[in-house]
């Protein structure tokens, strides 16, 4: 099943279930980390697909159902790697720095219509996925995590490696960078439950998991 069209089937079930107030969370990925000469079409066909078109298909099938209840949330995974250059991350870090630009482009859109959007960018989680894909690299788990020295996140400039938020969208969609410090603790929920118009960027460290 595409993306499309498993957002299309989507779309059939969360309009049963709009009336009573919902959130969708987009949280599918791939992983791909290679260089630019190493990465194939088919590599950016997969990631490209799912971690951005992915997100934007169920958005494009939530929203419609969201303005007919006149309010709804939308919260989209990113991560620290879309703020990050690292060594080998090519595709996967240019599909979560996709997907910021998609959530402040969607919180410009949608916000004055009672939608919010906004994303949680989470750190190196220690997961197996993450561990695989070190020994994939021929790396050591701790050389994969190794957090590189500037990224530019006004957030980690700041010191506050637990919680941060990067550019949002104000008042007529006009860009208001802003760092909103947050208790960590605050995942997902809290990024539905932002005030409007917003477009957060909640950053979470491992050991905030």
């Amino acid at each position: 099943m595409t993306c499309v069209s498993a957002a299309a089937t989507f779309a059939s079930s969360f309009e049963e279930a709009q009336s009573s107030g919902c959130t969708v969370i987009n949280n599918a990925a791939v992983f791909i980390f290679k260089d630019v000469v190493e990465t194939t079409d088919t590599d950016w066909d997969r990631i490209l697909g799912v971690n951005v078109k992915g997100y934007a298909f169920f958005a494009k099938h939530a929203v419609p159902i969201m303005r007919q209840g006149g309010r709804g949330a939308i919260v989209n995974t990113a991560s620290i790697s879309g703020f990050t250059a690292q060594e080998g991350f090519v595709p996967y870090n240019v599909s979560k720095g996709a997907v910021m630009q998609l959530t402040r482009c969607m919180a410009a859109d949608h916000g004055p219509e009672g939608i919010r959007c906004n994303m949680v960018c989470p750190g190196f989680i220690d997961t197996p996925i993450n561990k695989q894909e070190a020994l994939d690299l021929g790396q050591t788990y701790e050389e994969f995590v190794r957090a590189p020295a500037s990224c530019g996140c006004p957030a980690l400039a700041a010191g506050a490696a637990g919680a941060g938020a990067c550019a949002g969208a104000g008042a007529g969609g006009a860009a208001a960078p802003a760092v909103l410090p947050l208790a960590t603790a605050q995942t997902a929920a809290t990024a539905a439950a932002l005030p409007l118009p917003c477009c957060l960027s909640l950053q979470l460290s491992p050991a905030d998991m």
